[in-house]
């Protein structure tokens, strides 16, 4: 490689700097990331994190399942309706439902509660849901069982499949 001289050689050192730095950061930044385990979940309930092992998570058609428990004994349960493009969740047909010791939490669309066998007004409210790859995602409020609601979010990953049915972003209904 030749060297830059003249009035430039200056301005020519300090971007080689500067690109080498911005390299190691990213870099850095790139392996600090801590890895979202498959067959986990992590729930958001207003600023509280609970994590979860998913005994049972994948892809019934076009119906996302989740079935958790946390170390402490707490129980997750979810499921999500897809739309036709296979990765937008539908929130009325998305129900989430979090035992976090001696209170229970839930959040329903209309048509997940009304397929639930339930009648009424639904608990909660979905706001979102959706699929990314084999990371299922939902957020809204969470109804406490005789409390107040709670803001929520529900970051799961399944990439591993059930014996039973196929594995969440796998398209493969087992």
């Amino acid at each position: 490689m030749q060297a830059v001289r003249g009035p430039n050689a200056g301005r020519v050192a300090v971007t080689g700097r500067v690109l080498r730095v911005a390299l190691v950061v990213v870099v850095l930044a790139g392996c600090a990331r801590d890895d979202f385990p498959d067959r986990t979940a992590r729930v958001d309930l207003d600023g509280t994190v609970v994590d979860f092992d998913l005994a049972s998570c994948g892809l019934d058609g076009d119906t996302l399942y989740l079935v958790g428990r946390s170390r402490a004994g707490h129980v997750l349960q979810a499921v999500m309706a897809l739309a036709a493009d296979g990765a937008t969740g539908e929130p009325a047909g998305t129900g989430v439902s979090v035992d976090v010791d001696d209170r229970s939490y839930e959040a329903f669309g209309a048509d997940s509660w009304r397929l639930r066998g339930e009648v009424g007004e639904a608990p909660g409210a979905v706001g979102w849901a959706r699929l990314r790859g084999s990371r299922i995602q939902a957020g809204g409020e969470l109804d406490e069982v005789d409390g107040p609601s709670v803001p929520f979010t529900l970051d799961a990953r399944c990439d591993e499949r059930d014996p039973a049915g196929g594995a969440a972003g796998s398209g493969d209904a087992g």
